[in-house]
């Protein structure tokens, strides 16, 4: 979602831009390699999937090799793709240093899968979590996190998340 001045603080038509810019992302050929990340970047496709798989040729992940040397290959994300799903944003730290943190309207999908908040699957839990943080951010009382402050955010979550583990 590019850089942003030190001090930047999003308002709601950022998050509406956000938004657009990556429902185009996942009405194109990444939405499907999205399906299968499960988390958080899964959440956030879920109702938006649509358009050819890209060519898994060029792109695609390894899955395993055919007993006759030929590969099953499929479609995944990049780091990129991954970050304008989560609405990430680079904001400059220092004035004029060209030094940047990242930011975003939504925990990064590596933070979300080992936070305490991800059991393995989408839980009633979850949703409410994202239902509650979606309300705040149209409501203007909830913007960008950096990723200390998603892991700090999600980490009250652990506690259910072992209780969560050991009823299995």
């Amino acid at each position: 979602l590019g850089y942003r001045r030190m001090g930047y603080t999003p308002g709601p038509h950022d998050y509406v831009a956000y938004v657009e810019c990556r429902d185009r992302l996942l009405k194109g050929p990444a939405g499907r390699a999205t399906l299968k990340m499960g988390g958080i970047v899964w959440r956030l496709a879920i109702e938006l999937l649509g358009g050819p798989a890209r060519s898994a040729d060029w792109y695609g992940q390894v899955l395993s090799e055919a007993e006759d040397g030929g590969m099953y290959i499929d479609d995944r994300l990049d780091e990129s793709e991954m970050n304008l799903i989560c609405g990430v944003y680079g904001i400059e730290t220092s004035a004029g240093a060209n030094q940047y943190s990242s930011s975003s309207w939504w925990p990064r999908q590596d933070t979300w899968m080992n936070s305490g908040i991800c059991h393995g699957h989408w839980t009633v839990d979850n949703e409410k979590w994202f239902q509650d943080r979606l309300e705040r951010i149209r409501a203007n009382s909830a913007g960008l996190l950096c990723r200390t402050k998603w892991k700090k955010a999600l980490e009250g979550q652990r506690l259910s998340r072992n209780i969560y583990r050991n009823t299995e």
